[in-house]
């Protein structure tokens, strides 16, 4: 982090940490290479939107993981709050971010030299933070309908350095969402970006942006999606149905990044399950795996996904069914036994995913311990040893798979026995036979196991 903050200072940036906890916590943190700034009231947290009540200490203020960029006039030009649906921006995306302030501010200091509405207009902007700036919009408003490119550029950096004040703006941004020039276009999404809810007039553009050929603008314009959210929804069903497949595909993916306030997208996901183009059956599986627990009654669907000819598809079923949860283990549990291993594979996968909440697939799991593919049989140790306790019953299937062909799955069946604890006392016998094991790692598991399961046992077998 020393480099990185190296590199934010180098753009005239500075990276602080807020943490919701007194400052004697930091006390022997050193050489970290920025500031950490001690917010145990979460004031600053909660000023972000990010704080909420720990449920493990009463009265205790914490906050959730979340990225800021914030320029000088405390305007949000980034934020990325904790997703399980989208990862936290990295470095380069933030350096990314930082010189696109300095692309805009570059782009309005060229206005200056057009003509004195515009000159005028510029230096509102820069230099009039809050509502005052608004006086600025009708002027950059008309700098986009210029015929010179850098004009428009220009004009929509403006309005996207002023975007929470530019509100009246918004119909002269949908239009820049089709200018010829790739900035236009991109600053045109920057800004409907920034302005968030009140930019739901252009979600019917947004939603056509995953045609344009540059990554960037595409790239903006679901970034535009996400954040404008609920209200985002109603157009991102209508791009569910568009003929152009990207187009498909980009609103499967900013759906699933709004989670499961994007429930009313379920049925239309559903369907999106049988497009004809398997990029768009991946986004729609992800897109239900985001919206969780919500998406309940696509588990039908999402299990045949475990069969699509796309292994891309059946990889994104299988996350997608474990977010839903237990509604899908009925299902889950007939296609155990599929005569396609890819299905067997994912099946098992989806249930030791969702752990103990399916612990009625536990006699499932031990027929699929015998199944003649050894990944299958190394899947069901894990899935059970994922369950805990509650897999005692497969205890005696597991002592018997401890002496399985494959050094992958009798390592995985140890582990899984150390998981279920002392209930697993019945295998014991079968653990001190693997402290002979050919394998290293299952001696060391076994090993593991026995001190979990019945420690005066294991001392007796020489375990240390």
């Amino acid at each position: 982090m020393r480099d990185e903050a190296k590199e934010f200072e180098r753009r005239g940036a500075r990276l602080v940490a807020v943490a919701a906890h007194p400052a004697a916590w930091y006390e022997g943190v050193k050489d970290l290479g920025y500031p950490i700034l001690p917010d145990p009231a979460a004031t600053v947290s909660a000023t972000y939107g990010v704080a909420f009540q720990s449920l493990l200490e009463r009265g205790w203020w914490t906050n959730r993981p979340a990225i800021f960029v914030i320029d000088r006039d405390g305007v949000i030009r980034l934020e990325s709050r904790a997703n399980a649906n989208r990862p936290p921006p990295r470095g380069a995306e933030l350096y990314q971010v930082l010189d696109g302030l300095a692309e805009k501010r570059s782009l309005l200091e060229a206005l200056k030299e057009k003509d004195t509405p515009l000159s005028k207009a510029v230096t509102l902007a820069l230099n009039t933070p809050g509502r005052d700036a608004a006086a600025a919009v009708p002027a950059f408003i008309q700098a986009l309908e210029h015929d010179d490119a850098h004009v428009r550029a220009g004009g929509v950096a403006g309005l996207c350095w002023i975007a929470p004040q530019a509100k009246a703006a918004i119909p002269a941004l949908i239009r820049g969402l089709k200018d010829k020039d790739v900035r236009v276009r991109r600053l045109s999404a920057e800004a409907l970006w920034v302005m968030g809810t009140d930019g739901k007039a252009a979600v019917a553009a947004l939603v056509q942006m995953p045609k344009d050929e540059v990554a960037g603008v595409r790239s903006q314009a679901l970034a535009a999606l996400e954040r404008i959210g609920l209200v985002a929804v109603p157009g991102l069903l209508e791009g569910l149905r568009d003929k152009d497949a990207s187009v498909r595909s980009a609103a499967a993916i900013a759906l699933a990044r709004i989670g499961p306030e994007a429930k009313a997208a379920v049925p239309a996901l559903i369907e999106a399950l049988k497009d004809e183009v398997a990029d768009v059956r991946v986004q729609a599986a992800g897109a239900l795996g985001g919206i969780g627990e919500e998406a309940r009654t696509a588990a039908p669907a999402l299990i045949e996904a475990l069969k699509d000819k796309d292994a891309r598809v059946r990889s994104q079923a299988v996350p997608a069914l474990a977010r839903i949860g237990p509604a899908g283990v009925p299902g889950l549990l007939e296609v155990v036994k599929h005569k396609d291993v890819n299905v067997r594979l994912a099946a098992v996968a989806v249930l030791g995913r969702i752990g103990p909440e399916a612990k009625a697939a536990v006699p499932a799991l031990i027929e699929a311990l015998k199944d003649e593919e050894a990944q299958v049989r190394q899947q069901a140790a894990m899935a059970l040893g994922k369950m805990g306790p509650h897999a005692k019953a497969a205890v005696p299937a597991l002592g018997k798979a401890l002496k399985d062909d494959d050094g992958a799955v009798r390592y995985r069946v140890a582990r899984a026995l150390e998981s279920i604890g002392p209930d697993a006392k019945a295998a014991v016998p079968a653990l001190i036979e693997a402290l002979q094991d050919k394998d290293a790692r299952v001696r060391a598991t076994a090993a593991e196991a026995l001190k979990e399961i019945d420690p005066e046992a294991a001392k007796k077998a020489g375990v240390p």
